[in-house]
């Protein structure tokens, strides 16, 4: 990032790599409160039964599963 302030003075800032990719991989801690926090974000409700319902499709072994779930 680079910054010109109207005195002419810059400040520039090099991050070198994403936060969250493969060199800075996050936490499951910090999924979870990235994701609750893009819940919030986007005015969607429950953050906690959203995450819940992703981590039990998650845990599924195939298809028949996530079709059982959503027809409840």
């Amino acid at each position: 990032m680079r910054i010109e302030y109207e005195n002419g003075a810059v400040d520039e800032a090099d991050q070198g790599h994403m936060r969250g990719g493969i060199e800075e991989p996050l936490t499951r801690e910090e999924i979870d409160a990235k994701f609750r926090a893009n819940v919030a974000f986007g005015g969607h409700g429950d953050a906690g039964a959203l995450l819940d319902g992703c981590n039990r499709i998650g845990r599924m072994s195939g298809g028949h599963e996530l079709i059982a779930e959503l027809a409840k």
